[in-house]
């Protein structure tokens, strides 16, 4: 199995993709603004993950006593970076995962937290009701990672990487991705890229937004079971500064941000922008959350009737407006913001026009 992570080696600094070994840990460099993937072994188990954003040291999301697993799953990260040097049609992208592959599911090992983010460990169980010894890091209960690989358990590790290094995918072949990727994100989606114009960068796990008028770049990606949204300049690595394992969530804040910008455009006024002064909706609750740090900019949304939402935002407290902001959005229907962004007296965000000051 070695051969086959040489020959992924080979292939991969072949097409000018760096590969650096840091005493015996892989980092397979990605994209600029994407944290590269790690791959090694220590303790009698193997695992990939990637460097941290505090030091760089390795942060596991997969640890398993079976290399061939762990290969399996260092194709899937990051052999489609091959596929795009290719222009060949994305293969099993994270962003768009087809449930499981027939007979398999997943058990979930740990207790789902929410600190600054939300993760769970999670194994695969095979057809015949066996656990896979394996522990990953994603989100219950649609676990999108441990989806991702059980399609590719049938076959050994070089069966896999031939199919990343063939335009067809073959004999993984009927999980390329077809048509047009904004399509595969539904109608919603569609309709606010649309709307935004510009170019819509498809990704592996996500999009990128560029605009010709700033270096500030919006970034929309799935990674270890959540959705995500933040902004980079130059060659920083992207942020999360919303999170949520609910798309439709993150969507709220993106379509808030990137048609305000259209509305300015036209010469409309913005709605719910920091000129507004947004306070909390009423019925709605804020709960503060705190890393091992005990020190937090983050929070969550608590409804009316007391749920929990799933998500994570960075805000600032005591003020928390981002959250105030997101909560007048959660009761519309991505559809319903979307629609009211696009006209000009507000819709149903009519009463969070920024006002003009009389002079």
């Amino acid at each position: 199995m070695l051969d086959c992570l040489e020959r992924l080696i080979t292939t991969l600094t072949s097409m000018g993709m760096r590969i650096h070994d840091r005493d015996g840990i892989l980092l397979f460099s990605r994209e600029q603004n994407v944290r590269g993937v790690m791959f090694w072994d220590a303790d009698g188990l193997w695992h990939v993950g990637y460097p941290s954003t505090t030091d760089g040291t390795p942060t596991a999301t997969l640890s398993t006593p079976h290399q061939d697993v762990a290969l399996r799953w260092l194709i899937c990260r990051i052999a489609n970076r091959y596929r795009e040097k290719q222009k060949w049609r994305y293969l099993l992208p994270l962003r768009n995962i087809p449930g499981f592959a027939n007979g398999w599911t997943a058990e979930q090992t740990s207790e789902q937290t929410i600190t600054t983010t939300i993760k769970a460990t999670g194994r695969l169980i095979r057809p015949a009701s066996t656990p896979v010894d394996m522990s990953m890091i994603t989100t219950f209960p649609h676990a999108p990672e441990l989806a991702a690989l059980s399609h590719l358990m049938h076959l050994a590790p070089d069966q896999v990487l031939d199919a990343y290094l063939t335009p067809n995918g073959e004999p993984l072949n009927h999980l390329l991705e077809h048509g047009n990727p904004i399509a595969t994100m539904g109608q919603d989606f569609q309709h606010l890229t649309q709307a935004r114009g510009g170019r819509t960068i498809p990704r592996e796990d996500g999009f990128i937004f560029p605009n010709t008028y700033s270096d500030w770049v919006p970034h929309f990606y799935i990674e270890d079971g959540c959705w995500r949204f933040g902004h980079t300049e130059r060659g920083e690595k992207r942020p999360a500064e919303i999170l949520s394992t609910d798309r439709d969530i993150v969507l709220r804040w993106i379509a808030l941000e990137l048609l305000n910008i259209v509305r300015s455009n036209k010469g409309w006024p913005s709605i719910l922008t920091y000129k507004t002064n947004p306070t909390l909706l009423p019925g709605w609750q804020v709960q503060k959350l705190y890393d091992h740090y005990q020190h937090s900019n983050h929070g969550r949304l608590i409804s009316p009737d007391n749920i929990h939402l799933p998500m994570v935002m960075r805000t600032v407290f005591p003020r928390h407006e981002n959250l105030n902001t997101l909560s007048h959005l959660i009761p519309l229907t991505l559809a319903q913001e979307i629609n009211s962004l696009l006209v000009e007296d507000g819709g149903n965000l009519h009463d969070h026009l920024t006002r003009e000051e009389s002079s």
